[in-house]
């Protein structure tokens, strides 16, 4: 019964915001003040917030997989989709990203999973978070999410990375205490994506490896009316948010010149293709990652941590009870 509630009430909430998309933009479209209008950057940004709220407690109560809307998407928009949906988007600069999009199936999700990265690295950290992603040896792609916040200790980091490893606990009154670790461990068994920490000097690096079946070649941009749909999700404020002419913070995206808000791209295949050979070597695991943290920011990272490894242990042990 709980988790029926909590998908319709998630559901209203994602449908209140979509319904709200149209006249926010008609606004900002019609104000000239700058200050009005980084107002209205400032309210629209909280809307897609909320909307990722609802859209974790929905994977939090086991629902939302059967979600097949949008379009494919690049991995490159799909990452400043995350980012301007967590409260500190102003420390995220997006590095090298490879050339591919993830599957309208998914899109949502991948968002949502690297959101959760990106919400902890940045409440975590105090210098810029980055992101980028490579290209792997059989067509996969590893999106690394780097920072320079505590970390944690050896044995932290290895039960972290065992428990991601292993099946995913049920949500307890432990492991409610904080969302963003059952966030992630749930949407990435769903589409078998693999979440490994490790620790780099002065900071902490999340590994999340996308199997070859969640990647695909971007589309071809369709040509556009001026009637034609916004995009869907919350791509919309992710390319609000980067305008260079307005006074609303921009996220910082290291890459080619724009052209509308996104990177020029050749449209040449890259799947068969392997990974270039100025690929930076992958850092062999160290000792402290930096997961996913609350999204109301309660509490430390440690006491996340802990409250998520405990909660796991203790349904791996009434798992092998019932045994």
């Amino acid at each position: 019964m709980w988790a029926e509630l909590c998908e319709r009430f998630c559901l209203q909430f994602l449908v209140l915001a979509e319904k709200m998309r149209p006249a926010m933009d008609m606004l900002e479209r019609q104000e000239e003040d700058p200050d009005r209008l980084e107002a209205l950057y400032e309210i629209d940004h909280g809307v897609t917030r909320m909307r990722r709220v609802a859209r974790d407690l929905r994977v939090l109560a086991d629902r939302g997989d059967e979600d097949v809307s949008g379009v494919d998407t690049s991995l490159l928009d799909v990452v400043r989709m995350a980012a301007s949906s967590i409260e500190g988007y102003r420390q995220v600069s997006i590095l090298r990203m490879v050339d591919l999009a993830v599957p309208a199936h998914a899109v949502e999700d991948a968002a949502s999973l690297v959101a959760a990265l990106l919400d902890n690295a940045t409440r975590f950290s105090p210098a810029q978070v980055t992101v980028s992603a490579h290209l792997l040896d059989d067509g996969g792609v590893m999106l690394r999410v780097e920072d320079s916040g505590i970390g944690m200790s050896a044995g932290q980091l290895e039960e972290l990375n065992a428990t991601l490893a292993g099946p995913v606990p049920a949500m307890t009154r432990g492991t409610a205490r904080q969302t963003g670790f059952p966030v992630v461990h749930r949407l990435a068994r769903r589409h078998g994506v693999t979440v490994r920490f490790a620790t780099r000097s002065g900071g902490t690096i999340a590994m999340v490896t996308v199997p070859p079946s969640l990647l695909c070649e971007i589309p071809a941009p369709e040509p556009r009316t001026g009637g034609a749909p916004a995009p869907a999700g919350n791509l919309t404020m992710a390319r609000r948010v980067e305008r260079p002419a307005r006074k609303a913070p921009t996220l910082n995206v290291a890459s080619d010149a724009d052209l509308g808000g996104l990177p020029r791209r050749q449209r040449t295949s890259l799947r068969p293709v392997a990974e270039p050979a100025d690929r930076p070597a992958e850092p062999a695991p160290a000792s402290e990652p930096g997961p996913a943290g609350d999204p109301d920011g309660a509490g430390t990272f440690a006491a996340d941590l802990d409250a998520f490894t405990a909660g796991s242990r203790r349904f791996t042990d009434e798992q092998e009870g019932r045994q």
